[in-house]
């Protein structure tokens, strides 16, 4: 277990090559050296410079691509969730499946109830 989120990112970082490469991805407009030393500044809990949240998202995500699911336990954990179980890709695939029927569906039933409501205002006589 770790004892911070620094310490649980630092982790990641080295299960994604390190604070070059993290940095050369994480901050491609800058020198891997610069980047590098970025990436290393917001691992340290004394330095001033932190990621950003789409920042650690990011590492969450490369992490996950990666096989390092450690650093998003972590998260859980100290948030009081039960650990993550990654999901794969074609859990995903399923999901997103079944919540585009449901959507299908649902507007389908809304364009009914549309065509129901305009047809009896058509046969209304007017007053």
């Amino acid at each position: 277990m770790y004892e911070n989120i620094e310490d649980a990112l630092r982790d990641a970082v080295r299960a994604l090559g390190g604070t070059k490469a993290v940095g050369g991805r994480l901050f491609p407009s800058l020198p891997i050296e610069q980047a590098a030393s970025r990436v290393a500044d917001c691992l340290n809990v004394d330095r001033r410079q932190h990621f950003a949240p789409s920042e650690v998202i990011w590492l969450l995500r490369q992490s996950r691509i990666a096989g390092h699911h450690e650093t998003m336990a972590y998260l859980a954990t100290v948030a009081g969730y039960e650990p993550p179980r990654p999901a794969s890709d074609p859990e995903e695939l399923a999901a997103l499946q079944q919540a585009f029927i449901r959507a299908t569906s649902d507007l389908k039933a809304i364009g009914q109830r549309i065509e129901t409501i305009s047809a009896r205002a058509a046969i209304r006589p007017a007053a």
